[in-house]
């Protein structure tokens, strides 16, 4: 079960009320909510909120967990994998390694 600390923000979804984008986050006994702060065209709040139980709660944050993992990964790969091993350094013309000009996709084969 997993405790992220409160005011962590776990998802993003539209209001229920004015469908603008609303953050939801976690309150200190780990159940997720979210209070709308959003105006109207007569500058009135919306302040339409919801809250969920600690079933959905607990999915949210298994969500953002496994979210947050693989893009962790994505960005360790991005960083630890050199461009094009194969190529040394420093022998770049400029010019692309398929110069089929038919086929625009032929640089990425």
């Amino acid at each position: 079960m997993p405790n992220l600390s409160p005011g962590t923000i776990v998802a993003e979804t539209k209001c229920g009320d004015c469908g603008k984008p609303v953050k939801v986050k976690l309150n200190k006994n780990g159940n997720a909510y979210y209070n709308c702060p959003h105006v109207d065209e007569n500058l009135e709040r919306c302040n339409h909120s919801q809250r969920w139980g600690k079933a959905s709660s607990q999915k949210m944050q298994r969500n953002f967990i496994a979210s947050r993992k693989s893009q962790e990964n994505i960005d360790e790969v991005k960083s630890h994998e050199p461009a094009d091993a194969a190529e040394p350094i420093g022998t770049d013309t400029g010019v692309s390694k398929h110069p089929d000009r038919d086929d625009p996709f032929s640089a990425f084969a």
